[in-house]
C-alpha cells in the first residue's frame, strides 16, 4: 500500500527502516540546508545593501568635491535611495553635516550609536553592522578644508523582513517535502520489494510433494533476480535429493526382497517336507542369504553416504572373476553361459559391482 496501516510491525521491516532512514536524513539535510540558506541570503542582502550605499557615497563624494568644502554650519545632506542617511565627520570625530532628522551627537536614527563607538579602521573606509538593525558604510574624502569621512547608514529592516519571509516559506515547504520524500521512499521500496514478496509467498506454498514448483524470477537482473535464481537452484537440489531418496527406498526394497524371499522359500519347503529336508543344507542356504542380507544393508548404508557426498571406495578388481562367481552361485537354479566371458580388470567398489552383476 501507499502508507503503513495500524499494525506497527512495519517499523521493524526493511521497507519501514529504509523509509525512516531516508526521511530522517532528508529532514536533517533540509534543516541544515535551510539554516545555511537563511544565513547566506541575509548576508547577501546586507552585501547588496552596503554595495548600494557605497555607490551612493561615491556619487555624494563627487558632488562634495564639486563644491570643494562645507559651506555653512547648517549644511544638510539629502536622504539617499530607500531612506539612506548620510553624514560627514571631520578628523576629530565630530559631525559637521548630516541628513535632516538625525539626532545630534548620534549617527543612527534607530540604533543611536555614537560616532566614538565606530572602530577607527572602519572610518578609513569599509562597512560595519554595529547593532544588527542598521548597516554603516564609510569612505574617506579629501576636501579643501581637510580630510573628512563620509558615512551612509541604512536600516536592515527590509533585510530582516526578507529573511522572515524566506524562513516562513521554508517552515511551510520543508515539512511538505519531508512528508513527500517519506511517502515516495515508502512507495519506491514497496515496488522494489514486491518481487521479494512474490518469492516469499511462492516459497510458503511449496511443500514436500510440490518440490517441482519454482519461484518467479524478475527480469530486473538485480540482487532480487539473483536471489530468485539462487532459490530455484536450491529447489532443484532439494527436488533431486528427494528423487534420490525415493530411488534409494526403491533400491533398498528391491535388494532386500531377494534374500528374504529366498530364505523364506527355502524354509517353507523344508517345513512342508521335513522328512525329506537336508537341514544342514537348508541352514547353509539361509545363513548365506542372511550374510547376503547383511552385506546389502551395509551396501545400502554406503550408498546413502555416497549420495551425501562421501568419497567412493575403489580397488583393483577382476570383473570376469565376479561374473564366474555369481554364475556359479545360481547354477543350481538358472543356467547361465559364461563361455564368451573374457578377462577384464578395472578399478571400482568390488561389493557394488558384485551387486550389479548379481542383479
Amino acid at each position: 500500500g501507499w502508507l503503513p496501516g495500524g499494525d506497527m510491525s512495519w517499523l521493524t521491516s526493511v521497507r519501514g527502516r529504509i523509509t525512516i532512514v531516508v526521511t530522517v536524513v532528508f529532514a536533517v539535510a533540509m534543516t541544515l540546508g535551510g539554516w545555511l540558506l537563511l544565513q547566506r541570503a541575509e548576508q547577501a542582502w546586507i552585501d547588496d545593501l552596503e554595495a548600494a550605499d557605497f555607490a551612493e557615497l561615491e556619487m555624494l563624494a563627487q558632488d562634495l568635491q564639486a563644491i570643494e568644502a562645507i559651506t555653512s554650519d547648517d549644511f544638510f545632506l539629502p536622504a539617499g535611495v530607500d531612506g539612506t542617511n548620510f553624514g560627514i565627520m571631520d578628523a576629530g570625530g565630530e559631525i559637521i553635516a548630516q541628513t535632516p532628522g538625525l539626532i545630534g551627537g548620534t549617527f543612527f536614527v534607530e540604533g543611536e550609536i555614537p560616532f566614538d563607538e565606530i572602530p577607527s579602521e572602519i572610518l578609513e573606509g569599509g562597512s560595519f553592522v554595529p547593532v544588527g538593525e542598521v548597516t554603516l558604510v564609510t569612505m574617506p574624502l579629501e576636501l579643501s578644508g581637510g580630510v573628512v569621512t563620509l558615512t551612509a547608514s541604512s536600516s536592515l529592516e527590509p533585510v530582516r523582513a526578507g529573511v522572515d519571509s524566506l524562513r516562513g516559506l521554508l517552515l511551510a515547504a520543508v515539512p511538505l517535502l519531508v512528508v513527500g520524500v517519506g511517502a515516495t521512499s515508502w512507495w519506491v521500496t514497496g515496488r522494489a520489494f514486491r518481487p521479494v514478496e512474490a518469492i516469499t509467498d511462492q516459497v510458503g506454498r511449496i511443500t514436500d510433494d510440490r518440490l517441482d514448483e519454482r519461484v518467479p524470477v524478475p527480469s530486473s537482473r538485480d540482487e532480487v533476480s539473483h536471489l530468485a535464481t539462487t532459490m530455484n537452484r536450491m529447489l532443484d537440489r532439494l527436488s533431486a535429493s528427494r528423487h534420490r531418496q525415493r530411488e534409494f527406498v526403491s533400491d533398498a526394497s528391491h535388494e532386500l526382497r531377494n534374500p528374504i524371499a529366498t530364505s523364506r522359500a527355502k524354509l517353507e519347503v523344508a517345513l512342508s517336507h521335513p522328512e525329506q529336508t537336508d537341514w544342514a543344507d537348508t541352514a547353509e542356504v539361509v545363513l548365506a542369504e542372511q550374510e547376503r542380507l547383511s552385506s546389502l544393508v551395509d551396501s545400502l548404508l554406503e550408498l546413502a553416504r555416497i549420495d551425501e557426498g562421501a568419497p567412493v571406495r575403489t580397488e583393483h578388481i577382476d570383473l570376469d572373476d565376479i561374473v564366474f562367481a555369481e554364475a556359479k552361485r545360481v547354477a543350481d537354479r538358472t543356467e547361465i553361459s559364461v563361455a564368451d566371458v573374457s578377462p577384464m580388470q578395472m578399478d571400482g567398489d568390488g561389493r557394488q559391482i558384485t551387486h550389479a552383476v548379481r542383479n
